[in-house]
């Protein structure tokens, strides 16, 4: 790996290479390294695309891409056609506008590195490769025993834990470092950087290679407080190459944090783990920290002394959680639900079988499947058996344009394939793709299809867009006139805000007061009658009474002025909006509960358990706990009471809409 470089001979060798790896019946991937160290990681597989998925581009965009042999670009993942399909393209994507099922079989090879995806689309495995090999980097070296066989099926989504993994374990070398030194500094200053070197640690792949808890979160927390690269001399770049790789890869034989204590202290080690020119400042301060304990350090020790494995392990995630809050400032606990084995949860419905991953794809419109390493294959199969029960009972509540919302969506899913364990579940915008953990996925499905749709009706108004409509909505105050956003406005207004009535008693020595001839003309129109002199004047200035910043002051200002000018006493009741209890529940919470994104995929799930229930069916794994006695918590996190019921409504009437639309 210290000499690449790519004659003739290997050129043909990775030619022949991705021939062989498409013209398999099944999924097939390898990787190929460059000479810096980055490594390219291709996926081949034959698989049926939906058309839909290629509404988001206009025939015109499509047009100029082949004409200019450029890709079409889809967020960070950039699609070429090859060129003898490229014709059959234009036809399937003109036929897609009326025809949201119309499928067809290609290949397709995917080439993901560190930056990015470029997926190419064809027929003819030649055309395939030829247009791969004129994007491929020149210097390119086959790690042939790399090439595997996958559990994926469908579209190749990318920036899975797996594929991380992959695309970081060819390391740059000591080795590598001296040729590229000797050519180019300054590429060599580039190039070195702590992910180059060394595979990023996550707790739960540490946990599966049987690390013990406190030596993975100090593992973890070492490699966070590592400089990202060292100061710009060759010979700090030579000490962080040659000294923290094994470093790091010692640390994982650790036992306990005394035996890691001493690995800071041997003395291979120690001069360059303790430069800050080599490590930076914080890392450096890591050995004197083990002894004056920061209070980081100190909760890693704690660690050791807790009496179960699965405490260790949850402490250390909190610990090591960016958003961890201190015990002081904590009071009462963020609201959390108590997790249960995939074979112990409830459903109530008909029953939903697949054989196979291709079952979910076809039968529900998903572009593809996502397993993790991790997930072995009988909790692989219970997680596609729940997720294919969800998708059909959740289709019962949205409506019958839920496939085509998939197809036309390009949504896929991960199965314990993305995440870190801290989550349940999540959605991302950059790649569409829902994430389920394997032992904290269960009841978040409907919570995150919130976040898709969301994401979704955010595309069809604005076009390609990493942005949530609500949260569109509320940052531009809901001036968008399409259907769509019409009726999240309405949502999102009801989630925010809430009419309340209030009796005001008015005072006849007021400290302020409004003008004595305005409010005389309202109590001579009416005979005098304060409440509807007060109702007269709030609709007339709504901005000011009922749904300004400043309604219930304003409110109190007015009944006290027309108590002050009648000279007599009265009660007023008063109607005005103010932030909704369900807005203010979730402020107690931390700023991640309250985003509007958040709220409104709370709300969502919620509506989505209420109709399931109101239908006398139940699903644990689509939605849980929106029901649930939240008073040990800091806050109740879900809409309560009429308000539920209102937003219910609108969310309702949204689904309405959407399934109008000929997706």
């Amino acid at each position: 790996m210290s000499k690449l470089k790519q004659t003739d001979t290997e050129s043909t060798a990775i030619d022949a290479t991705l021939l062989k790896l498409l013209e398999g019946s099944t999924r097939q991937e390898i990787t190929l390294a460059t000479v810096d160290g980055n490594v390219l990681l291709i996926t081949a597989e034959c698989h049926v695309i939906y058309c839909a998925s290629f509404l988001q581009w206009e025939i015109n965009d499509i047009k100029s891409a082949f004409h200019e042999d450029k890709p079409l670009r889809d967020h960070a993942e950039s699609v070429y056609i090859a060129g003898s399909f490229q014709r059959s393209f234009l036809q399937h994507r003109r036929k897609a506008d009326t025809n949201s099922e119309l499928a067809f079989e290609a290949k397709t090879l995917s080439i993901q590195s560190k930056l990015g995806l470029t997926r190419i689309i064809g027929r003819q495995a030649t055309d395939i490769v030829s247009k791969a090999m004129s994007i491929l980097p020149s210097r390119l070296s086959i790690a042939v025993e790399t090439r595997v066989a996958s559990k994926d099926r469908g579209r190749k989504i990318g920036r899975a834990a797996k594929d991380w993994a992959k695309l970081n374990s060819h390391v740059l070398t000591l080795d590598m470092l001296t040729e590229i030194e000797s050519a180019n500094s300054d590429a060599a200053e580039r190039l070195v950087t702590k992910e180059s070197i060394i595979p990023k640690p996550i707790l739960s792949e540490l946990q599966a290679k049987g690390v013990p808890p406190a030596v993975a979160a100090f593992i973890v927390y070492a490699f966070r407080v590592l400089a990202v690269r060292p100061q710009a001399f060759a010979e700090c770049r030579r000490a962080y190459v040659e000294t923290l790789p094994l470093f790091f890869k010692q640390l994982e034989r650790c036992q306990t944090v005394i035996k890691a204590q001493c690995l800071l202290l041997k003395q291979q080690y120690s001069v360059a783990l303790t430069d800050p020119k080599v490590v930076g400042a914080t890392f450096a301060s890591l050995q004197p920290n083990f002894y004056h304990s920061s209070p980081t350090i100190f909760g890693i020790r704690e660690i050791e002394e807790l009496p179960s494995s699965d405490e260790c392990w949850r402490r250390a995630h909190e610990i090591l959680s960016p958003t961890r809050l201190t015990e002081a400032t904590e009071r009462k606990p963020l609201p959390t639900r108590t997790m249960q084995s995939l074979e112990k949860l409830c459903r109530v419905g008909p029953p939903v079988k697949i054989h196979s991953v291709d079952d979910l794809i076809e039968r529900y419109g998903y572009s593809g499947v996502e397993i993790g390493n991790y997930v072995s294959s009988a909790e692989s199969n219970l997680m596609q058996n729940w997720l294919a029960q969800a998708t059909h009972d959740l289709r019962k509540v949205v409506g019958p344009s839920l496939v085509r919302l998939h197809r036309r969506g390009n949504l896929a899913i991960a199965l314990g394939a993305r995440g870190s364990g801290i989550h349940c579940a999540h959605y991302e915008t950059a790649t569409r793709v829902i994430n389920l953990t394997k032992s904290r996925g269960d009841g978040s499905f409907a919570h995150e299809w919130g976040h898709f749709l969301d994401h979704f009706l955010d595309e069809q108004i604005h076009g390609f867009s990493k942005v949530f409509l609500s949260d569109r909505i509320v940052r531009d105050s809901g001036k968008e006139l399409h259907p769509f956003a019409v009726q999240m406005k309405k949502i999102m207004d009801l989630i925010t805000h809430e009419i309340v009535h209030v009796q005001i008693i008015g005072d006849l020595t007021p400290q302020r007061w409004l003008n004595k001839m305005t409010i005389e003309k309202a109590l001579h129109r009416f005979k005098g009658d304060p409440q509807q002199a007060f109702d007269s004047l709030s609709k007339q200035y709504p901005r000011q009474f009922i749904h300004g910043p400043k309604a219930e002051e304003n409110s109190n200002l007015l009944a006290n002025s027309i108590v002050k000018w009648t000279g007599k006493r009265a009660t007023i009741v008063a109607a005005y909006l103010r932030k909704s209890s369900y807005l203010q529940s979730a402020k107690l919470l931390r700023p991640y509960w309250y985003r509007p994104c958040e709220l409104f995929a709370r709300a969502f799930e919620s509506y989505v358990e209420d109709t399931m229930l109101a239908k006398g069916s139940l699903n644990e794994f689509l939605v849980n706990h929106t029901r649930a006695n939240y008073d040990l918590a800091r806050s109740n996190p879900y809409p309560q009471g009429q308000q539920r019921k209102t937003i219910n409504e609108a969310i309702k009437e949204l689904l309405r809409v959407v399934n109008r639309e000929n997706f």
